[in-house]
């Protein structure tokens, strides 16, 4: 039974189509469609639509189809959208009105769509389907996407968002199947994601000349463990969120210098580390994120500095990559790497010289997998 349904009859009252009003707003594109982010809850929230995005984009374009994010809400705009935030409700009711479908988190927009009859596709955390979708629609119009799973829906928030296991390729085929747009997007298939996958990273090396651009929010990793130059660092001053991360000892006068732009300094700590080189960096009073490489020896060492929470920074090795190589094998990033001027979007396409989304060699590619997506291209 539908909630609706249920209240209907808790109530005993009848259930009857809704008038829905609508204010005019301009829109330029003759033709689009309407994503959103905007969810009720985190464990309903879908965190690569930026990806289903990226796959169906190629195949808008062919059509002259646009597309437009709607919803009033905070988060950065979708890559391959246009903004369409806070505006009225009724301005919101106009603009799905006039669009060609709507692809996005089950919400106030997926309702309103199959209200106006336009071809939807939302994906959905392990819940009663038959609970939650849109009451009124036709039943070929849409297309609500659920993780395979044998447990019973959690009330409440998931400890792990079941919505994430949808893979972006699944999504976009299923949308462009709706609105009639042929496609090979089957012929995809995601075999790994990474851990910190949902965040986007900006790093830093400091090479050539620093970026000034206050206009960046996001916290920006200045890798001082890749290229220890204390002359950049002392002119990244106009980035106004900066997380230093190094594995050398920067003296005070530099950190002081830029302290009220410093967020965080994330310090590797090795066997050679005192306690003289910590009170040091503890000096400039900034949270400090004690991380270590050495693997052999972090017992060791984490008695040494028993009073601190030194974390193993691990890069996976090669045997424990949970898929196998293949000539077919493709991967996005969200990393984004600033070298001398130049924009990378890994560690593994600087190793290469230019930008890349194919994998050659994963031994290359480990320090990039937890921020990665690796998928199959077999079209």
């Amino acid at each position: 039974m539908h909630k609706l349904e249920s209240f209907a009859l808790s109530c005993g009252a009848k259930i009857n189509k809704p008038t829905i009003e609508k204010s005019f707003f301009p829109i330029l594109d003759k033709k689009f469609i309407c994503v959103s982010q905007l969810s009720y809850s985190g464990s309903k929230e879908y965190n690569y639509f930026n990806d289903v995005l990226f796959h169906i984009k190629p195949f808008l374009d062919e059509h002259n189809i646009s597309i437009l994010e709607i919803g009033n809400y905070s988060k950065p705009t979708l890559f391959y959208a246009k903004r369409f935030h806070n505006l009225t409700r009724l301005q919101y009711n106009y603009i799905i009105s006039k669009s060609i479908g709507y692809l996005g988190n089950l919400n106030i927009f997926a309702d309103i769509s199959s209200y106006y009859n336009k071809k939807f596709v939302s994906p959905i955390n392990n819940d009663y389907e038959d609970l939650i979708k849109p009451y009124w629609l036709d039943e070929k119009s849409y297309k609500i996407l659920k993780p395979s799973s044998d447990k019973k829906p959690v009330v409440g928030e998931e400890s792990s968002k079941s919505i994430n296991e949808i893979y972006p390729e699944k999504i976009a085929h299923e949308f462009l199947n709706l609105i009639k747009i042929k496609n090979n997007l089957n012929k995809l298939k995601t075999i790994f994601i990474g851990e910190e996958y949902i965040n986007n990273v900006i790093d830093i090396i400091p090479e050539g000349k620093p970026l000034i651009n206050n206009t960046i929010q996001d916290i920006i990793n200045l890798r001082m463990d890749k290229n220890f130059n204390l002359d950049f660092l002392i002119q990244s001053k106009g980035l106004s969120k900066l997380n230093i991360v190094t594995d050398r000892i920067i003296p005070f006068e530099y950190l002081n210098y830029i302290k009220d732009k410093i967020t965080i300094i994330s310090f590797f700590v090795s066997k050679k580390t005192t306690i003289d080189d910590i009170k040091s960096l503890q000096r400039i009073g900034k949270p400090i994120n004690f991380l270590c490489k050495d693997e052999k020896n972090i017992n060791d060492i984490r008695l040494k500095f028993m009073d601190y929470d030194i974390k193993l920074f691990g890069i996976k090795k090669l045997k424990d990559v949970p898929f196998k190589m293949k000539s077919n094998l493709k991967f996005l990033s969200k990393r984004n790497i600033i070298l001398d001027e130049k924009g990378y979007n890994s560690y593994y396409s600087i190793k290469n010289k230019h930008n890349t989304t194919n994998i050659d060699k994963v031994s290359n590619f480990l320090e990039d997998l937890p921020f990665s997506r690796i998928y199959e291209d077999n079209s």
